[in-house]
């Protein structure tokens, strides 16, 4: 249910949202896609959503490889609603220290 403003109150959401929303969330790969970036942020403004500070890594994904193929990445989000982060300010999202070797994401704690 959405409030008249368009925002869902106190709502959270984690997920893999495929997408990386700025070229310091990336290494290895494709380059950076500004588009995909900006139809990400594009969303958080509609939905009057906004992503959780995470702790931890700066990549929750990784293609599994160890030479020059690697590819780390940000891809795995929390985002919550404005009412959300309003009435819990220190909230932050972790990813637990697995190694990306061995599992390809991150699993969000």
């Amino acid at each position: 249910m959405r409030k008249k403003n368009g925002s869902i109150p106190l709502s959270m959401h984690c997920r893999d949202f495929n997408v990386v929303a700025s070229p310091n969330e990336m290494v290895g790969g494709t380059p950076f896609n500004h588009n995909s970036a900006r139809y990400y942020y594009e969303f958080l403004d509609r939905t009057y959503l906004m992503e959780i500070p995470s702790k931890g890594g700066t990549y929750n994904w990784s293609n599994q490889r160890s030479n020059e193929d690697a590819i780390f990445e940000k891809l795995d989000r929390a985002l919550s609603s404005l009412e959300w982060s309003f009435l819990f300010p220190e909230l932050s999202q972790s990813w637990m220290l697995l190694l990306l070797h061995i599992i390809p994401h991150y699993p969000i704690d």
